[in-house]
């Protein structure tokens, strides 16, 4: 988000049938990393993202929000950002996207970013598309110039430099060395939730960490 001037988020995108980002995240406790995962209703086929149920019961809700409480409640930065965080969760909603979405946003607004949120769903001219051909089409119906990649093999199996090329559009392979900053409870952990380093650090000292790693 950091580098862009719209982020699209890929919401008809199908939803993985594997443990994934989407409703999926870790915390660090006392007692080491803790996955917060929110409960999906399985029909079993995939679907898209943005059709995904979260689980009738809302005991969830409340258990993830204690979580993060007993993680978070005595970092520097836990009263000012916990009361909008416990606000967005707390609110019943159908859909997983429901949640994600203001999540993200309340991220985005956080950290000070400046691009376009768009959901691909909205991009009309995409619609069906899948794959490579989505990713061109998008990028083709917003005028892209420039598209960022992450290098990651889900990434890469997208990825054909040579239609980026025939189309104008720069490719540029984000190369993200992932920060180290002060954790509670022992030694670093990589790969959590935002949340961590927001609460152990605060949003100016992250969004500079994301623009120098």
């Amino acid at each position: 988000m950091l580098d862009s001037d719209i982020f699209v988020l890929l919401d008809d995108a199908l939803y993985p049938q594997s443990k994934s980002f989407c409703n999926h995240a870790g915390i660090k406790t006392g007692n080491g990393e803790l996955a917060l995962t929110i409960p999906t209703v399985s029909i079993g086929e995939q679907q898209p993202i943005n059709e995904v149920l979260m689980a009738v019961h809302r005991g969830w809700q409340s258990k993830m929000l204690k979580s993060i409480r007993y993680a978070y409640s005595k970092t520097k930065y836990f009263d000012q950002l916990f009361p909008i965080l416990n606000l967005l969760s707390s609110t019943p909603m159908p859909r997983l996207l429901d949640i994600n979405v203001p999540l993200l946003r309340w991220i985005h607004g956080v950290l000070g970013l400046s691009p376009t949120l768009i959901l691909s769903s909205d991009v009309a001219e995409t619609r069906g598309l899948l794959g490579v051909e989505k990713i061109m089409g998008l990028l083709t119906s917003l005028k892209a110039t420039e598209y960022i990649s992450g290098t990651g093999a889900g990434s890469k199996r997208y990825i054909r430099e040579e239609d980026f090329a025939e189309a104008g559009i720069k490719l540029t392979w984000q190369d993200f060395t992932h920060p180290t900053y002060e954790q509670q409870y022992g030694d670093f952990v990589h790969g959590l939730s935002v949340i961590d380093v927001l609460f152990n650090c605060g949003p100016d000292h992250t969004r500079s960490m994301l623009e120098n790693a």
